[in-house]
């Protein structure tokens, strides 16, 4: 067997279609075909998966060095914690831990009332909803009120 069939039938592929088609018969002879050729779909099956999620992610991440991809999925997860962080404390510094006091609390008496909340999502310049603002949306709400001198 020359050099070359030999590092060709050692790729996964090639191994599963030499093993298919070359020595199917061989085998089959000797009682051995349908184990070798679990074997050789389980190698081609490991290889297609891992070619399969390396590729969607040197595309997703724009890398092709796969620890660089990794590096790059650690640093989009820290930025979207950082994200959701400040959206949290944003919005508890806005409508308060309970949702019912903080600077949207104009009159100061604990309780978070319609009016005032209201005005704290015209302020955010948004229409006055039960959908969740966005990090944008309560920064400028908090820097309306901090404007007030609350």
């Amino acid at each position: 067997m020359g050099l070359v069939k030999k590092i060709a039938t050692k790729l996964p592929l090639v191994s599963l279609m030499e093993h298919v088609v070359i020595t199917r018969d061989k085998d089959i002879m000797r009682g051995k075909g349908l184990a070798k050729a679990i074997g050789h779909s389980v190698y081609a099956a490991a290889f297609l998966a891992g070619s399969f999620i390396y590729t969607n992610r040197a595309l997703d991440t724009g890398e092709f060095n796969w620890s660089k991809q990794s590096q790059v999925m650690d640093e989009r997860w820290e930025e979207a914690e950082a994200r959701r962080q400040e959206h949290k404390e944003l919005e508890t510094s806005l409508f308060g831990a309970d949702g019912t006091s903080g600077l949207a609390d104009i009159n100061g008496d604990g309780s978070l009332s319609s009016s005032e909340r209201a005005d704290a999502y015209a302020r955010m310049g948004i229409e006055p909803t039960f959908q969740t603002p966005s990090i944008e949306q309560l920064r400028e709400g908090v820097e309306s009120y901090e404007g007030d001198g609350k």
